[in-house]
C-alpha cells in the first residue's frame, strides 16, 4: 500500500499527561494517519537500532513492534491521509528512543508532554495498584494511607517499579536527549495544566506546529482518566481486545470517541486527591528537578511548586 510507505513526520512524547485524549483527537483529523494501536514503542524496540537498556526499571512491553515493516503497515490507510505520527509516551523516557528516532527521521517533529511529577506520579501509583489489586480479586487495595506511608522516604525506596514511576517524572535529563539531536524549532513542549485549561488551543496549536490543514477539533471529552475501577471486568474484557479495535476501525471518530468516553465513564470513579502530608514530601522530592526544568526550558513552573 503506497500511504504505508511514510514514516511519521511527528512523534507525540511524555506520558500521564493527555497523551490518550490528543491521540482521539487528532484521529478526528481526516488528513492525519495513526498506527492503529496507540504505543507501538517502536523506537525502543526497533531491532535495527540503539537497544535499550534490558528490563529499564523493569518496564516491559505488550506486543511492541520491532521491525520497521510491521510498523509502517500499522498505520491507518486512506487517500485522503497524508500526514503521519504516532503518540507514544515511552519515546520520552527510554534512553535509546531519541537517537533512534534521529536515525530514521532526523527532521521530525517532536511534541513533548509534561505534567506535573507529584500529580503525574500520584496517579501512575494509584492507577497500577487499583489494576493490581483488581487483577488479583483484592478490592480496595489502594489507600491513602499506604500512599502516604509510601512518601515516607522516597530517598530509599527499593521497590522497582516506585523506582521507575519517580524517575518518569525527572523531565530534564529526558528532554536533553531531544534537545542535544534535533533542531530546537522541530521541539514543542506543552504542559498538562494547558491541555485541562484549554484544549482548544493546545489541539490549534499543535495542529500549526505539525502542519495539519486548519481543523476544528470536538476537545469536550477527555479519555483514559484513571481512578477506581467500578466495573473491572468492562475494563478487562475491552482493553486492547479485538472487539475495541474493530469499534475503532468500523465507527467514524467522533462516535467511537462517543462510545469509549460513555464506557470509560461506566468504568471509572474519581478518587480523591493525595493527603497535604504526601503532596508536601513530594514536591520536596521534586523541588530541584521542577527549578531546573524551569531554567531549561525557560517557562515558569511556580504552580507545580504550590
Amino acid at each position: 500500500m503506497e500511504f504505508s510507505a511514510h514514516l511519521p513526520s511527528f512523534l507525540i512524547i511524555g506520558g500521564k499527561a493527555g497523551s490518550t485524549s490528543i491521540h482521539q483527537y487528532l484521529r478526528q483529523h481526516p488528513a492525519v494517519s495513526l498506527p492503529k494501536r496507540k504505543e507501538t514503542h517502536f523506537f525502543v524496540c526497533d531491532l535495527d537500532g540503539t537497544a535499550s537498556p534490558e528490563s529499564y526499571y523493569g518496564r516491559q512491553f505488550l506486543n511492541p513492534i520491532n521491525n520497521v515493516d510491521d510498523y509502517l503497515a500499522d498505520f491507518e490507510d486512506g487517500k485522503e491521509k497524508t500526514i503521519f505520527g504516532e503518540v507514544c509516551p515511552s519515546y520520552l523516557f527510554f534512553p535509546n528512543a531519541a537517537e533512534n528516532i534521529y536515525r530514521r527521521i532526523p527532521n521530525a517533529k517532536i511534541v513533548c508532554l509534561l505534567r506535573n511529577p507529584v500529580e503525574r506520579f500520584y496517579s501512575n501509583y494509584q492507577f497500577n495498584k487499583n489494576l493490581i489489586s483488581q487483577e488479583n480479586n483484592k478490592v480496595g487495595d489502594f489507600t491513602q494511607a499506604d500512599f502516604d506511608n509510601l512518601t515516607l522516604d522516597l530517598e530509599n525506596c527499593k521497590d522497582q517499579q516506585v523506582q521507575r514511576y519517580l524517575a518518569e517524572g525527572k523531565y530534564c535529563e529526558q528532554l536533553k536527549r531531544y534537545l542535544s539531536i534535533f533542531p530546537l524549532e522541530n521541539i514543542q513542549i506543552y504542559l498538562f495544566d494547558e491541555l485541562q485549561k484549554n484544549p482548544k488551543w493546545l489541539m490549534t496549536s499543535l495542529a500549526e506546529f505539525i502542519g495539519l490543514p486548519p481543523f476544528e477539533f470536538d476537545v469536550n471529552m477527555k479519555f483514559n482518566v484513571s481512578g477506581k475501577f467500578r466495573f473491572f471486568w468492562i475494563y478487562k474484557t475491552f482493553r486492547g481486545s479485538k472487539a475495541a479495535h474493530l469499534f475503532q476501525r468500523v465507527f467514524p471518530p467522533i462516535m467511537y470517541q462517543r462510545i469509549r468516553y460513555f464506557i470509560e465513564g461506566m468504568v471509572f470513579q474519581r478518587d480523591n486527591r493525595m493527603s497535604v502530608d504526601s503532596r508536601k514530601r513530594l514536591r520536596s522530592y521534586y523541588y530541584q528537578e521542577i527549578i531546573a526544568l524551569q531554567e531549561l526550558l525557560g517557562r515558569d513552573l511556580s504552580d507545580w511548586l504550590q
